[in-house]
């Protein structure tokens, strides 16, 4: 089965990747590839919504609120082009999995009113999904609680960075620590390939030495506001093990013109 993967598009944000709001070269390029797809799954974070909330922060917003109110404009915008998208990918059926910037349930209510129009081709997920030998989570929750708290060798993954810079020695420390926490909630007995959201690194892929488990991440980035987008094949004979895989990087250039 031939999937894709994509996530971190942060429509609507000043670091929108342009996959969705107006690079028609860049949306045709994603058309061709997710038709080639019988599946598509959105990693979270392809809509971007930054709220400074006390509560935890896909807790139902309080109604009526000026944080509702933001979060229903933003939806109003992004739905045409997400319909744009779809009606242009008539090949695929697409899973859309919760990130921490589009996690909010007052986002998934509309969304699930959008899905109707499309006769089950756009499901909606907590996640994690599993194909096969892939294993699709965006991974915020893991994540943060590495990167933002002294948990590598008593420093933050910022503090690291600062004076190490990002050797790939440290993302494999990195990566080491998300895959055990991984383990600690879900069996990943079977699990050879891991596709994250979220973690803004400089390497998209990346194999942990003797662990037999590669991590796919479309929230990394090389140039400033590229998205990613994985495509991938199975082996059906062995179990949807996972036997092609190529990522695919674009660029916004804004004299591609709009759609």
């Amino acid at each position: 089965m031939k999937f894709g993967v994509t996530s971190d598009i942060h429509f609507g944000a000043k670091s929108s990747r342009f996959l969705l709001d107006g690079d028609y070269t860049n949306f045709k390029r994603a058309v061709e590839i997710f038709n080639r797809c019988q599946r598509v799954y959105f990693n979270g974070d392809i809509l971007d919504v930054a709220l400074n909330l006390a509560t935890p922060k896909r807790n139902y917003i309080p109604q009526n609120s000026d944080e509702e109110k933001m979060i229903r404009n933003r939806t109003k915008l992004l739905l045409p082009n997400l319909e744009l998208l779809l009606d242009a990918c008539p090949n695929p059926d697409f899973v859309y999995l919760k990130g921490n910037h589009d996690g909010y349930d007052v986002f998934f209510e509309e969304l699930t009113s959008f899905a109707h129009k499309f006769n089950g081709r756009l499901k909606l997920s907590d996640g994690p999904e599993i194909i096969g030998n892939s294993f699709i989570y965006h991974g915020d929750d893991l994540i943060d609680d590495l990167q933002y708290k002294k948990n590598l060798k008593g420093k933050t993954w910022e503090e690291r960075v600062e004076t190490e810079g990002t050797p790939l020695k440290l993302e494999i420390e990195m990566y080491s620590k998300i895959l055990a926490k991984l383990q600690e909630r879900y069996d990943l007995t079977d699990i050879e390939h891991i596709f994250l959201g979220h973690f803004h690194v400089e390497r998209p892929m990346l194999t942990i030495p003797d662990k037999n488990v590669s991590f796919h991440n479309s929230g990394a980035f090389t140039l400033p506001y590229n998205a990613i987008i994985f495509e991938c094949d199975t082996i059906e004979k062995e179990s949807d093990a996972l036997g092609y895989l190529q990522a695919h990087q674009f660029v916004h250039s804004p004299t591609q013109g709009k759609r």
